[in-house]
């Protein structure tokens, strides 16, 4: 089994979907989605699918941290990741 750490950046991306452009001013319906990701978040899940047991290192805002967890957990192929948090600073 190989260990890794990542050092890198968790975040929540925001995604909307419409059928058009909108024009300048004009209000149109679409989708809205959110999931977890950031470039260490995503390299960790990556190399946690394959095999590895992975510890990832990196700042995220703290109301982020039930949805963050439950991306992980609900992967249809379960894996290790170990997130460690750090405060942002104020």
């Amino acid at each position: 089994m190989i260990d890794i750490v990542v050092y890198g950046s968790i975040a929540q991306d925001l995604v909307s979907y419409t059928d058009q452009f909108p024009r300048p001013g004009e209000t149109i319906k679409g989708t809205f989605e959110t999931s977890s990701g950031g470039k260490g978040a995503n390299q960790a899940a990556q190399a946690a699918m394959l095999g590895a047991t992975v510890y990832i290192i990196g700042k995220k805002e703290e109301v982020l941290h039930k949805n963050f967890k439950n991306f992980w957990r609900n992967k249809r192929n379960p894996f290790q990741l170990f997130m460690v948090f750090f405060p942002n600073e104020k």
